[in-house]
């Protein structure tokens, strides 16, 4: 078994644009960029992701299985992200994109994972996939926001990805009686 990829932030940061790149042009599809993160085992020192050697197998699952879907999901994050923040109005659309990320991931029928896993794996992805498009300049953030940015933006994602699992752990029969019985 290979070991995590671990990317972490450190809090004072100050993030170098010319150190940030792995090398690739904003023209270059976010697969390409994946891959050469994958099978080069290329660490960041400037992101919040842990992605387990689970992860990363259902990252390249997609890239077989689906690669249309990342470049879909890519074209969606840019819309959600493309002022530089997100706001009231781009929550809907990141809800969706989570959604569609989690049934990809449902679709690839790991037997390994569970609902929970699931989720949490569908988190990682998505915080991972948006993190490479920040720090490849794909999305273009103000280099002293990106820090915070990036953890917001985790928060929220680790928060809509909450709401999938609470559909198991809440009973609506039960709910509804109470409130209509």
């Amino acid at each position: 078994m290979s070991e995590p990829i671990i990317l972490d932030y450190p809090k004072d940061l100050t993030i170098d644009p010319s150190n940030v790149s792995v090398g690739l042009t904003s023209e270059q599809p976010l697969i390409d960029l994946i891959k050469l993160v994958l099978e080069n085992n290329y660490v960041k020192h400037e992101t919040l992701i842990k992605l387990s050697a689970n992860d990363c197998e259902l990252i390249n699952n997609i890239m077989a299985s689906s690669p249309a879907s990342l470049t879909d999901i890519e074209t969606s994050i840019k819309e959600v992200i493309k002022d530089g923040e997100i706001d009231t109005k781009d929550v809907p659309r990141l809800i969706i994109i989570i959604q569609v990320l989690y049934r990809l991931i449902y679709s690839i029928k790991n037997r390994k994972l569970d609902s929970k896993k699931r989720a949490e794996s569908t988190a990682n992805v998505f915080k991972f996939i948006i993190h490479l498009l920040i720090l490849e300049r794909k999305i273009v953030i103000e280099d002293e926001k990106r820090v915070d940015f990036l953890k917001d933006v985790d928060i929220l994602i680790d928060t809509c990805v909450e709401l999938l699992c609470l559909s198991k752990m809440v009973k609506t029969k039960t709910c509804l009686k109470k409130l209509f019985g």
